[in-house]
C-alpha cells in the first residue's frame, strides 16, 4: 500500500485523552492527545529552518483537549485544541508514525513531569489520598491493640 493511499476509517474515543484511528490497511492506531499536541508540526511548535522542536512539554497543559478535527483534502486532519493552537496540520503518513499502539511503540517513552504537575494540586491531592483514613483510601487499616501494658 502507497503512502498516498493511506487513508482513515473510521474514529472514537478509546478512553478519555486517547484518541483511536482505524486506516484502510487494517490498523488501529493509538494516541493520547497531549502527545498529539506535543508532536504538532505547524511552524510555531517546530523550527521551519532546522526542524528543532520549539515546542516543550511544560508549554502544554496536562490537560489539553481535542476541540475539533477537520480533514484537509484526502490527505491530512487539523486539530483544535483546547489550549487555543490550531495551526498543525498532521498528514495521515505522520498520524502513522506518531501511532502510540503497543505494535508500533512497545517500549513506551516516559514522560518527565514538569513543575506544572506539582502546581496544579496534583501531588497535594496524592498525599492527602495517603493520610486519609476512610475506608475507601484505607481499606485494610492497621490494628490497634486495646491494652495497655503495665510494665
Amino acid at each position: 500500500m502507497t503512502a498516498g493511499s493511506l487513508e482513515p476509517r473510521d474514529m472514537e474515543w478509546l478512553d478519555k485523552g486517547v484518541l483511536g484511528i482505524q486506516w484502510n490497511d487494517g490498523h488501529h492506531s493509538v494516541y493520547p492527545v497531549r502527545y498529539l499536541r506535543l508532536h504538532c508540526p505547524c511552524a510555531a511548535c517546530v523550527d521551519e529552518w532546522t526542524g528543532e522542536r520549539r515546542l516543550k512539554g511544560e508549554d502544554v497543559p496536562l490537560l489539553i483537549m481535542v476541540q475539533d478535527i477537520q480533514p484537509v483534502g484526502r490527505y491530512a486532519f487539523q486539530f483544535r485544541w483546547s489550549d487555543g493552537h490550531d495551526t498543525g496540520i498532521y498528514a495521515y503518513s505522520l498520524l502513522r508514525k506518531l501511532c502510540q499502539c503497543d505494535i508500533c511503540q512497545p517500549v513506551k517513552p516516559v514522560e518527565s513531569k514538569s513543575r506544572r504537575f506539582h502546581d496544579t494540586g496534583i501531588y497535594a491531592y496524592s498525599l492527602l489520598r495517603k493520610l486519609c483514613q476512610c475506608d475507601i483510601c484505607q481499606p485494610v487499616k492497621p490494628v490497634e491493640s486495646k491494652s495497655r501494658r503495665l510494665m
